[in-house]
This record gives C-alpha cells, sequence and structure tokens, in this order.
C-alpha cells in the first residue's frame, strides 16, 4: 500500500520503488475527509484519561500553596536568630543581609495576612537564603579571627624560642 506523500526506503517518491508501509500505517493514513493523518482510537481515550488525572494533580498543587508558608517562616526566623548569636551585627555585609532577611520576614507576614501565602512563601524562601548567607558571612569573620589569633600565637611561639 503506497500513499501520495509517502517516501522509499532509498528516498525516492512512493511509486518510484518500494515503499515502507506496514499494516500500522494504515491506521495513521491521512484521511479523505481532512487530509491529515488519522488517529487510533485507543490513543485518543489514553489521551481523555490522563486529563483527569493532570487536573487532580493542578488542584492538589493549588490547595497547598494555598497555606500558609509556617515551616519556611520558622526556618527563616531560627536563621535570622543563629546570624545574632554568631555575631552577625559586627560584621557590615553580614549585617546587611540579616536586616534584609528582617524585613522580608515582616513583608512576608503582611502578605500571610492578606490572603497572598505562594508570594509569601517564595519571600520566605529568599529571607531564609538571606539569613543564612548573612550567618555564613558572621561566622567566616569569626573563623577569621581566631585564625588570625593562633596564627599569632605561634608567631609569638616561634620568636621566644629562638
Amino acid at each position: 500500500m503506497t500513499y501520495p506523500n509517502a517516501t522509499t526506503e532509498s528516498g525516492r517518491a512512493a511509486g518510484e520503488g518500494r515503499t515502507v508501509a506496514t499494516s500500522l500505517d494504515a491506521r495513521w493514513a491521512p484521511s479523505a475527509r481532512t487530509g491529515k493523518p488519522k488517529r487510533p482510537r485507543f490513543e485518543t481515550v489514553r489521551v481523555w484519561l490522563a486529563v483527569p488525572f493532570f487536573t487532580a494533580a493542578a488542584c492538589a498543587t493549588a490547595c497547598a500553596a494555598s497555606q500558609p508558608p509556617t515551616d519556611r517562616m520558622t526556618s527563616a526566623q531560627a536563621a535570622v536568630r543563629a546570624a545574632h548569636d554568631v555575631g552577625a551585627q559586627k560584621v557590615p555585609e553580614a549585617q546587611l543581609h540579616v536586616r534584609l532577611a528582617e524585613e522580608q520576614i515582616r513583608k512576608a507576614r503582611s502578605l500571610i495576612d492578606n490572603g497572598d501565602n505562594s508570594r509569601a512563601d517564595l519571600i520566605l524562601q529568599r529571607a531564609n537564603a538571606d539569613a543564612e548567607l548573612g550567618l555564613a558571612l558572621a561566622r567566616e569573620e569569626a573563623t577569621r579571627d581566631q585564625a588570625q589569633r593562633v596564627l599569632e600565637q605561634t608567631r609569638g611561639l616561634q620568636i621566644r624560642e629562638q
């Protein structure tokens, strides 16, 4: 069976050689009415069976996003407290990031009060990242100070030994 648009194994047009046609090709043959390939019935049914699944998944995602992001709020607040405990207020760059995190937490609270939980969740993610960065910068500075003290002690011992 050959079709007007079918090509052969060698790439020649149909009718010039042996065509590559199987029994499956008949199902995909162009419709006389529309000229488009017909879709087998089982594939159409399979597509329609997938629609309720994806609809349910979208609804579940929307419902999950509508709950207040209390876990992210707690996490961001804990990161801010940890940064303060490590001494972020002594490091200017760390202090800046912690201050940004605190402002973002305040903004997220107002968004939660207004019912915009999905946006509040995104802002809390950013607040958590800023607080963690401030914490890391404060720890880096504390570690650097401690390393400097140890280096000075080592140099003092080396001078005494000479």
